[in-house]
């Protein structure tokens, strides 16, 4: 959502204006974990309108980032090959979006990398639709040249349905467009699967993929009240340190006066729920068995002599004294 906006304010529309645009500061917003795909239809559709760019899928994708993925691009830029990144991305895909599936093909000396589109989104939110699967499609083809540091672009990129500007579309993906009625996908030379990731890190893969397990659990139980809802966005925000307050209040499009009434309403406040992250978080990845200095890392913290004097309020002890107990 935040590369729509910002896309906007590039061509001269303001945030304000596509907030109020859209009805994005909808309080019912406030109980959901992410984004529902309806509204975010609807600010999509917003966008391209007042922008006038049919091809905005295409530019939102040029945007992305794996920091805009939270945990799941964490777990895919530090996996060990592009088969494993790849195979996490699909595995964990619903945590990005629960509306759009990814799947990975292999098919003799190529694997295709496929978007699929929930049928209903795509009959309600044709044009908020395509142009989603586009910026996935661009984002996974960018992505997998930053994890490998070459050029290793789609041989071939297929789009179920044939639109406007394919030079535009041939300028980003560098590479001939295809269309095909057997939908979305983009094709690679199957070589490419076994080359590693130039910034892999098993130990943290194992840490950042428990993050995400328990996250994806929490997201199908859909029972937990507003502050465990909340600890799921954080997770998923990890960046690698923890969210501000207000960025947070900005992902739900409320207030952060509004975010602090709600917590109050349940007895608690984001520095509690902070913390109770915070503490969940270090326990994990000492159970990983890494340094103080890398999780001191991964919890945000400058020093880690913080992350020591904060870890011995919480549980009495010091991480290698607490270590020594597992």
């Amino acid at each position: 959502m935040d590369h729509l906006v910002q896309f906007a304010g590039q061509r001269g529309v303001h945030a304000d204006e596509v907030f109020e645009g859209t009805g994005k500061g909808s309080p019912e917003w406030a109980y959901t974990e992410t984004v529902p795909f309806e509204k975010f239809a609807v600010l999509y559709e917003f966008v391209a309108h007042k922008t006038g760019d049919n091809a905005l899928g295409l530019h939102i994708g040029e945007l992305y980032n794996h920091a805009a993925m939270g945990v799941v691009g964490q777990l895919i830029v530090v996996s060990r090959t592009v088969r494993e990144a790849i195979t996490k991305a699909c595995e964990y895909f619903n945590l990005i979006s629960n509306v759009l599936r990814l799947n990975l093909e292999i098919k003799g000396h190529q694997f295709h990398l496929i978007f699929e589109m929930n049928t209903a989104c795509r009959e309600v939110f044709p044009v908020a639709s395509g142009h989603f699967i586009i910026s996935s499609m661009v984002f996974a083809s960018l992505e997998l040249q930053f994890l490998t540091g070459k050029r290793y672009g789609p041989l071939v990129v297929s789009i179920g349905r044939e639109g406007e500007n394919k030079a535009e579309y041939e300028r980003v993906f560098k590479t001939r467009i295809a269309y095909h009625d057997d939908g979305n996908y983009l094709i690679f030379d199957k070589k490419v699967l076994d080359e590693p990731v130039i910034y892999a890190d098993y130990e943290l893969l194992i840490a950042l993929e428990n993050v995400a397990r328990k996250r994806l659990m929490d997201q199908e139980s859909g029972s937990s009240p507003f502050t465990e809802r909340l600890k799921v966005m954080i997770y998923s925000m990890l960046d690698p340190g923890l969210p501000s307050l207000e960025k947070i209040a900005q992902n739900l499009n409320m207030s952060p006066r509004s975010l602090q009434r709600k917590l109050q309403a349940e007895r608690t406040s984001y520095l509690k729920v902070l913390e109770e992250v915070k503490k969940n978080l270090a326990i994990d990845y000492l159970k990983k068995d890494l340094s103080v200095k890398e999780v001191s890392y991964l919890m945000g913290y400058h020093e880690p002599s913080s992350f020591v004097h904060a870890f011995k309020k919480w549980f009495g002890k010091t991480p290698l004294n607490f270590k020594a107990l597992l």
